[in-house]
């Protein structure tokens, strides 16, 4: 006899991780790691945010955003500054050119995600998130 419950699990699991690794792999095609690119995506043109803040942002620890920082430094698209109230506090900002890398990647990684979805009718995603929404609800997490 099917274990439903197991058969749902897997079938999630499945579509999730097929989902992640195209995501990845677009990604990568743009020039980022899933981390580097939920960073970016997390720091809005023209504010200037903590580590503590990106970190609540982003789930991310700070000392695992730190290197995340580094690289996006090291690109030119964000840039350190000292807070003005706080000397001991270091504010993130994106360059003039992380804004505008990070509008385009944006934008290029939308278009991949809709293609995912290009073969499928409007009215199958809606039931589709309906029943996720469903799962969602019932599950006790």
């Amino acid at each position: 006899m099917k274990d439903i419950s197991l058969e749902c699990y897997n079938k999630l699991m499945h579509l999730s991780w097929r989902i992640i690794k195209q995501s990845r792999k677009d990604l990568a095609n743009l020039g980022f790691a899933w981390n580097q690119y939920t960073v970016l995506k997390n720091i809005k043109p023209e504010e200037s945010i903590t580590l503590s803040e990106l970190s609540i942002r982003t789930s991310k620890d700070c000392s695992n955003l730190t290197a995340i920082v580094d690289f996006l430094e090291k690109k030119e698209l964000v840039k350190r500054n000292v807070d003005t109230q706080d000397r001991r506090v270091i504010r993130i900002q994106l360059t003039h050119k992380g804004e505008k890398v990070r509008e385009d990647t944006i934008l290029q990684h939308e278009i991949f995600i809709h293609s995912l979805f290009d073969n499928i009718e409007d009215m199958e995603i809606q039931d589709f998130m309906g029943s996720i929404d469903i799962v969602n609800d019932k599950i006790n997490l």
